[in-house]
């Protein structure tokens, strides 16, 4: 069993909670983000069983991220837009900017359960 990284998976959810309690700076996110790709990395570099690489594969990069445009808002923002364009594209980008922010705190959530399952995974095998 590799202490290390039990420590390591515990560290990784222990990040994504205070990620998620107290919505850091991006410079943390950032540091998170690779923080999970390095461990995943490593778990399926150096780990044979197929349930632990299955669940590190299904670890998701933290910034991807698809923002969708929303039909109704749309038409909403193209009515706005004729009376003034300034203000429907500060809407707009707001509206963007928002669902970038909670698909990335939806991928740290998934991030840290993955890992929770991962480290759980490890405990029982040794």
């Amino acid at each position: 069993m590799d202490q290390l990284l039990l420590r390591q998976l515990k560290d990784v959810q222990v990040q994504a909670q205070k990620l998620l309690s107290q919505h850091d700076e991006n410079q943390d996110l950032k540091h998170f983000s690779d923080y999970c790709s390095e461990l995943k990395r490593y778990i399926l570099k150096n780990y044979e069983s197929k349930d632990v690489r299955k669940l590190a594969d299904e670890v998701p990069d933290i910034f991807h991220v698809v923002v969708k445009p929303y039909p109704a808002p749309l038409i909403f923002l193209i009515i706005l837009g004729i009376i003034s364009v300034g203000i429907s594209v500060a809407i707009y980008r707001r509206a963007s900017q928002f669902e970038r922010q909670r698909q990335i705190e939806n991928n740290i959530h998934k991030a840290k359960g993955k890992f929770a399952s991962i480290e759980f995974l490890l405990k029982a095998e040794a």
